[in-house]
């Protein structure tokens, strides 16, 4: 059996402190290796976002996405988390996801967690969570994802300043108050750069073979994108990334690096969210949510409706 995905209810939320880049963690050092280059409009430097609950801050996600999608918590048959990395204690875990779980209501819910695919693992699970609706198993699943600092992390990386928060969206296989309908989905790995523990690779080419794939598939070409939806990494090394992968600039979002910073695996969530209520037009567009980290690539493909 093979049936339409759509998503419903896309939506996410910051965490609840706002702050500035100088005040991050790490800023100070990463300056110095720049050699004092200190010019915020050029690397994207802006604000970043704390919170002191990621486990609050998923809930607030989830029962927005509900809201918005109109489907009743008891329908949801399956809940997803996904995150680069979990919180550290595991004892924590499951009675905080399960107080989300009760909260939410999802009392005929399953419980699932996608991670170790580092800011891919949000796409990762949309595109399991594709396959289950397309196949017939499931009519409404829950996907939540959650960014936020662990211990050991720096703030003020090399490549991104990280900021903490949560996005969810319903994939569902009726399109009642769905804004999206998924066309396809994609996921590979690098194996060198996974067992390197290499972050991200300025070098490598996986983010332009799973594009290539992808679009081959589906007879499409690069321009045929209206919009791209990728990480917010700092400008120069994002604008190098994309134009590498054959995009143009008016085909990308980048107003949410230095607005929001480098939201884990949120990021590509949170920019479609925000370029759709901000630009509503009458015509089908074709759009691509990307994301990559730690040798993982996933690609999702949306025709918006």
């Amino acid at each position: 059996m093979k049936r339409d995905a759509y998503l419903s209810g896309a939506s996410y939320v910051l965490g609840e402190a706002e702050k500035t880049f100088k005040q991050a963690d790490g800023f100070e050092q990463a300056l110095s290796a720049l050699g004092g280059a200190n010019f915020p409009e050029l690397w994207g430097w802006g604000s970043y976002y704390e919170t002191a609950d990621i486990y609050q801050l998923g809930l607030h996600a989830a029962q927005k996405a509900l809201a918005v999608s109109a489907v009743p918590a008891n329908a949801i048959q399956l809940v997803v988390f996904a995150a680069a990395s979990f919180p550290e204690n595991p004892n924590e875990l499951a009675p905080r996801l399960g107080q989300v779980l009760k909260t939410l209501g999802c009392a005929n819910a399953l419980l699932e967690s996608a991670t170790l695919n580092g800011c891919a693992s949000y796409l990762s699970a949309l595109r399991l969570a594709t396959v289950r609706v397309a196949s017939g198993e499931l009519d409404n699943v829950l996907v939540v994802g959650l960014g936020s600092m662990t211990p050991g992390m720096t703030r003020f990386s090399a490549f991104a300043l990280f900021s903490d928060a949560a996005c969810a969206v319903v994939l569902r296989a009726d399109g009642a108050n769905a804004r999206y309908r998924v066309i396809d989905a994609i996921q590979r790995l690098d194996l060198e750069e996974f067992a390197s523990g290499v972050l991200l690779n300025d070098k490598s080419q996986l983010q332009t073979q799973t594009l290539d794939i992808l679009l081959g598939r589906n007879q499409l070409g690069r321009s045929d994108i209206n919009r791209v939806f990728n990480n917010n990494i700092f400008l120069p090394i994002k604008k190098m990334r994309d134009a590498r992968s054959g995009f143009k600039a008016s085909q990308l979002y980048p107003g949410n690096v230095a607005r929001i910073a480098h939201c884990h695996v949120c990021d590509s969530m949170i920019n479609l969210v925000d370029y759709s209520s901000q630009s509503r037009t009458a015509d089908p567009e074709l759009l691509l949510l990307q994301s990559d980290g730690n040798g993982h690539c996933s690609c999702l493909l949306l025709a918006s409706l």
